[in-house]
């Protein structure tokens, strides 16, 4: 689950129109249609919805694959440049704190075990910020949530999001089970993971 900022507009240069969402006719043309004109006229990639289990998934700026820094990750598969919106992903389901846990088990078994809030955001690995490529925050007025590009970023280039700006390499171990590699921060030392491995 992803902690975020909300907005009711979306002043990010747009990225061009996603196509073959997974949503049907219907849903993509009412989503264009909500969808404002941004930077001379270019669309925001309608909303996405994923349901499926598998971490398979690709749009016109990314694609999930196995990933060097942490299992699945998101790849440019073209040049972005800094504001490009990439994803605008509408959530599997939204609760309070007492109801979440009875709507996640509403969800099939299989999909239960591997997909969260978001299951393409959460395929973004961690890069503590400033190293991070993508920002990203939560949209209430048309229930998505937008990633956007921070800095031009190659073609091929893993992209990556900050779970936290201000969580340390030890907050991020025990918040989220992984020792960070980014190389923006000092990480663990062998010491202080042999540490936890005693304490926890």
């Amino acid at each position: 689950m992803y902690e975020y900022e909300t907005t009711s507009s979306n002043t990010a240069k747009a990225a061009k129109a996603e196509q073959g969402t997974g949503l049907d006719a219907e849903a993509n043309a009412e989503a264009n249609a909500e969808t404002p004109a941004i930077a001379g006229a270019a669309l925001v990639p309608p909303p996405t919805l994923k349901t499926s289990p598998s971490p398979a998934y690709s749009n016109d700026c990314f694609r999930i694959a196995e990933s060097g820094i942490a299992g699945w990750g998101a790849f440019a598969t073209r040049n972005l440049t800094k504001g490009d919106v990439i994803l605008r992903e509408i959530p599997l389901f939204v609760a309070g704190d007492d109801g979440i846990f009875d709507e996640f088990y509403k969800l099939d078994k299989d999909a239960a075990d591997l997909a969260g809030l978001f299951p393409i955001a959460a395929r973004f690995n961690h890069a503590c910020h400033p190293q991070n490529n993508v920002d990203y925050c939560f949209d209430r007025g048309s229930n998505a949530l937008t990633m956007v590009v921070r800095e031009d970023t190659a073609a091929g280039q893993e992209l990556t999001i900050s779970y936290g700006k201000h969580l340390s390499p030890q907050l991020l171990y025990l918040c989220y089970g992984f020792r960070c590699r980014c190389g923006c921060c000092k990480g663990l030392s062998d010491e202080e993971m042999a540490i936890f491995a005693t304490q926890w």
